[in-house]
């Protein structure tokens, strides 16, 4: 016998396969394929739709939002009031995302199914925990429902995905919760069995709080709580109210703080609907969304904004066959009744805070929308399919037509979801779509106008803005985007009138007071411009985009040095923005620093790589401090570029000549200065009393 004899070898390092042989085993095979087949169908139900652009207010709330881009953004949601909603978990992973993907719009959609998905997943585990039948189809139709797909495509709306997945994961653990504690009373004698109750029960309300700080609208949660503790023993008793009071006041604070958002919100001033509307009202939106979810055809961006009638008796019909409805189900609960008193107790009961009876901003546009009944289209589709797997259960004979049956049913839901989200492939889509059946939308005629001012088409963009403002007279966002319009024609009186309506409808539009920043510069008041930059700056110190408007107007006025103290500080707020550094660049050369201002040229044109200004920029720097080799490196990359526009290759072509002159290259330079007299001649034929020029600078005022 040897020393070695008794030396048990060390055990491999498995790592992940013990981790991932624990959770097959506590899973299972099957419930881990099931799950990864809502995912996929999920995917798959918005697949045309997830590689389009951004939707409405995607740019304002993510891609242009400064707090977003802030490095101490995901800190300062959490105590701001510059934001449209207090929803801080739903801005922090914003915030963590575009660190992330930055411009992806695919990555940030895939974000969006993946939260819809889940949530579907821990519907299904909610409705084992219920005994509802055929759980996995009920969650499976809701995965792939065609009113769901505004929801996932549109990236903003993360706040309904993310606060759907904590909020079913509340209920899910707070079920398992209510189990074990109406369970065997020695298993919860037991340490571990009173750990266990309470963990669960500590867990669900921390998801429920992060679900509420996602987005508000899942408030009505402590009452499902109890709606499913009936369910399950067909009682209540006080202890179970006792343990929802953390939820309810939960609920009470953050409703507290969503109403004042709301009432603040500068967009919905001028709206206001009587008491007797809005009750009146609830019975309207409960039978659209349960129609939508039945027959979910036209599914529009912007449905039309009714007028309720509260003095005629006919307005209130649909809130009298609710009720009877409700008061039916009631008198029968212990037959018929009970799952209708389930499904359409529940789904009025969660929808509760978008019926309108609390004021919100969406009221400017429609009192319903496919996003705002999000988290009610599950309580349809479980009842459907829990009615469904029960007479398949109680009738054997059923049971394989009504297996096709459901299939039948998934794939055409799947691919009318499909077909639907093929208009969100190209925004501009989804406000023809929706004015071909609402007509009297102010929204998509000026989200209209804002692709078409993108596109140039100034006519048109002034036609369809016109209209909006016609039909809305109290949105500062169409004024904004007017001034934009008249700002790109140089109508510069035009447009500062306008900026400064935009303004008195929201003050914290640091755009807008750029914009009348670079009005009041190209009307030859730099002083006024620079008041009302500093006026911002001290409203919103944290904006990037009003610190790089500062640095444009001190470069006007010769004021280099703080200029690029100004420019140097956007950057540190977003350190994103290309545009930022080229401007630093330039006044880094302006200062003599010509070595740093290389450098920064380089590090920017790394960051926006087809960007032909900043490569033309760059070569004229490096052609004035003694690199024409690298300079004609970035001129021949433009050429590769085969920019459309004469002018461009005019100016290209001519740098390009002087280059190969002073490396000594003269026949080569000779043919690049007649390419250079002939695009120069195409450039005059084009614009015979202005031919444009690119800018000497990046930051030149013009733009805004």
């Amino acid at each position: 016998m040897t020393l070695t004899d008794n030396i048990t070898p060390p055990a491999p390092n498995t790592g992940g396969s013990e981790l991932w042989t624990l959770v097959r085993r506590r899973i299972g095979w099957q419930k881990i394929l099931l799950g990864l087949l809502l995912f996929a169908l999920s995917l798959l139900a918005i697949w045309p739709g997830i590689f389009g652009g951004r939707i409405w207010d995607d740019g304002p709330l993510i891609f242009h939002n400064p707090l977003i881009k802030d490095p101490w953004g995901i800190l300062k949601f959490w105590y701001t009031r510059h934001t449209p909603d207090y929803f801080p978990v739903t801005s922090s992973t914003f915030w963590i995302e575009w660190r992330l993907w930055g411009f992806d719009y695919f990555a940030w959609r895939v974000v969006n199914v993946g939260f819809h998905a889940l949530g579907a997943i821990f519907l299904w585990r909610v409705l084992k925990q219920l005994k509802v039948p055929a759980a996995w189809l009920g969650a499976a139709l809701f995965a792939v429902h065609p009113v769901t797909v505004e929801t996932t495509v549109w990236i903003a709306e993360l706040k309904n995905t993310l606060s759907w997945a904590l909020f079913m994961l509340a209920w899910m653990l707070y079920l398992d919760f209510d189990a074990i504690a109406a369970g065997d009373a020695a298993f919860r004698s037991t340490a571990s069995g009173q750990d266990k109750k309470w963990w669960l029960y500590g867990f669900s309300i921390a998801m429920f709080v992060l679900a509420l700080l996602a987005k508000t609208t899942v408030v009505m949660l402590p009452v499902l709580l109890l709606l499913g503790v009936w369910w399950c023993r067909n009682k209540l008793a006080w202890k179970d109210l006792g343990r929802t009071v953390p939820f309810f006041a939960a609920s009470l604070v953050m409703g507290i703080i969503t109403c004042i958002y709301q009432w603040d919100n500068a967009s919905i001033r001028g709206y206001t609907r009587g008491i007797g509307a809005r009750i009146a009202g609830v019975g309207w939106e409960i039978w659209f969304y349960l129609g939508k979810d039945i027959y979910p055809h036209p599914l529009l961006e912007i449905y039309p904004r009714w007028v309720i009638p509260a003095t005629q008796w006919w307005a209130w019909l649909p809130d009298l066959v609710l009720a009877a409805v409700l008061a039916a189900a009631w008198q029968y609960r212990r037959g018929w009744g009970r799952p209708v008193l389930m499904a359409l107790g529940g789904f009025c009961i969660v929808l509760l805070p978008v019926l309108g009876l609390v004021k919100m901003s969406y009221w400017i546009h429609s009192l319903v929308a496919d996003h705002l009944q999000y988290l009610g289209v599950p309580f349809v589709t479980a009842f459907f399919a829990g009615v469904g797997g029960a007479m398949a259960a109680k009738y054997r004979n059923l049971r394989i037509p009504a297996v096709i049956l459901a299939g039948l049913v998934l794939m055409l839901e799947t691919g009318v979801s499909f077909y639907h989200s093929r208009i969100f492939a190209v925004p501009e889509h989804v406000w023809l779509h929706t004015l071909k059946y609402n007509h009297g939308s102010w929204g998509s005629y000026m989200n209209k106008g804002v692709a078409e001012l993108n596109a140039k088409e100034y006519v048109q963009a002034r036609r369809d803005l016109d209209t909006a403002r016609r039909l809305n007279d109290h949105s500062g966002g169409i004024s904004y985007d007017l001034g934009l319009m008249y700002l790109s024609r140089k109508d510069y009186p035009k447009a500062r009138q306008e900026f400064i309506t935009a303004l008195k409808a929201d003050k914290y539009r640091p755009l807008a007071i750029g914009s009348l920043a670079h009005c009041y510069l190209k009307m030859g008041r730099p002083h006024k411009a620079l008041a009302d930059l500093y006026r911002g700056l001290k409203m919103m110190p944290g904006s990037a985009s009003l610190w790089f408007t500062l640095s444009v107007v001190l470069d006007h006025q010769g004021d280099y040095a703080h200029a690029l103290t100004a420019v140097t500080h956007a950057i540190k707020l977003n350190p994103y923005d290309p545009l930022a550094r080229y401007d630093r660049a330039y006044l880094l050369e302006k200062t003599g620093r010509w070595h740093q201002a290389l450098a920064q040229y380089h590090e920017a044109l790394e960051r926006l790589p087809g960007f032909f200004q900043g490569h033309y920029i760059y070569a004229k720097a490096l052609f004035k401090h003694g690199h024409p080799g690298a300079a004609a490196a970035q001129l021949s990359d433009i050429i590769l570029l085969h920019v459309p526009s004469a002018q461009v290759n005019w100016h290209v072509h001519q740098l390009l000549a002087r280059v190969l002159q002073a490396e000594g290259h003269p026949r080569q330079a000779k043919k690049q200065l007649a390419l250079a007299r002939r695009y120069q001649a195409a450039a005059a034929r084009q614009q015979p009393h202005h031919a444009a020029r690119i800018p000497s600078q990046p930051n030149s005022p013009a733009q805004p």
